[in-house]
């Protein structure tokens, strides 16, 4: 909110309160201090609470008047300016007021005049402290207001780009696939049944966590077994898998889909183009306060222009990390041995 918005707006019933709340303090002060007094006389004192009550008036007055001057829309510099006029003329009126109406119930032997300019010396640094503690509410209201807005404009704008992220893959996985389905009709009637059955499974799970930003790791292993059984048909066999998850992580919360993701890079950017096929081995463990996520497949590296071969799919998976779970999670990927590895490592989040 802005604060321009919060001044507009009538006193709400709080601001009532609080102020009602704040002058009495002021007039049961003024009331302790009148009693310890050695010549304490009760009716004077008690007398004593109408500049208080003047007070609560003429400072629900001001806060009207800064409401309708809009007074932020200013610098703050003339904003100090304004206020310390401001400041004089309603102590002026608190005393002027509540000395006024005192005289007019009771007779002091002080002069009138001497009587204001002390009551004047004594309620100008409590206007002071009341206009101080006012504007500081107002500004850690407002700043609380934009920091909150801020917030959600970036929840929405991450949201918003993990649909995008996620529209990358479900297009381009579809395409293939029927592709591949419309090829084996004709050759192998019994295998792109097969087939057909598989990505009915995984389609049905892509709707179902479509508006997840995390599911179960049990989950995504079953989506992803399916997607491996109709990449292993369409490989005619070539392609071996094998997942391992322990009964502990099975239970730990995934990005949808990200671990498909990386095994369909595996397979598009290292078995696929190997004439004898391979291996594809996912394993999850936990380590402390982590979720390491493993997908080793037989290949090479290839590394064009000091970057990691994977294009979309590898910016695809940093994106989405790095959006869910900022620095602490992490990709990497790299070769050892006769295996490529990809390493995603992430905030262990266990759903009960």
């Amino acid at each position: 909110m802005d604060k321009r918005t919060i001044l507009k707006n009538a006193p709400s019933g709080k601001f009532f309160i609080t102020n009602i709340i704040g002058w009495s303090i002021v007039a049961l002060i003024n009331l302790i201090f009148q009693s310890i007094r050695t010549n304490f006389d009760f009716e004077r004192a008690l007398f004593g609470i109408f500049p208080m009550a003047w007070g609560f008036v003429f400072t629900t007055a001001l806060r009207y008047y800064w409401g309708i001057r809009d007074v932020y829309s200013k610098k703050p510099n003339r904003i100090i300016i304004g206020i310390i006029p401001q400041s004089i003329i309603t102590t002026i009126l608190i005393v002027v007021t509540g000395i006024g109406t005192i005289l007019l119930l009771r007779d002091y032997s002080t002069s009138p005049v001497t009587l204001m300019i002390n009551n004047f010396l004594s309620l100008y640094p409590v206007i002071l402290l009341w206009i101080t503690i006012y504007f500081l509410f107002i500004y850690y209201i407002a700043n609380r207001e934009k920091e909150l807005a801020n917030l959600r404009l970036i929840n929405s704008l991450q949201a918003a780009r993990l649909d995008s992220l996620r529209a990358q893959l479900n297009p381009h996985f579809l395409f293939n696939t029927l592709n591949n389905i419309r090829s084996l009709i004709r050759e192998d009637g019994e295998r792109a049944r097969d087939m057909i059955s598989s990505l009915t499974d995984i389609l049905r799970y892509s709707l179902t966590s479509r508006n997840e930003q995390k599911v179960t790791l049990k989950n995504e292993a079953g989506f992803l077994t399916e997607y491996l059984k109709l990449e292993s048909l369409h490989m005619e066999e070539r392609l071996k898998y094998e997942i391992n998850i322990s009964a502990e992580c099975e239970r730990a919360l995934v990005p949808p889909m990200i671990v498909q993701l990386v095994a369909e890079n595996a397979i598009k950017h290292g078995l696929s183009k190997l004439k004898e096929g391979g291996v594809i081995n996912i394993s999850v463990s936990r380590e402390e306060s982590n979720l390491k996520i493993k997908v080793s497949n037989t290949g090479t590296l290839a590394v064009e222009k000091g970057n990691a071969e994977g294009g979309v799919g590898i910016a695809n998976i940093k994106d989405r990390l790095s959006i869910l779970y900022g620095k602490d999670a992490s990709f990497s990927l790299y070769q050892e041995g006769s295996l490529v590895n990809a390493l995603i490592t992430l905030p262990f989040e266990g759903k009960l």
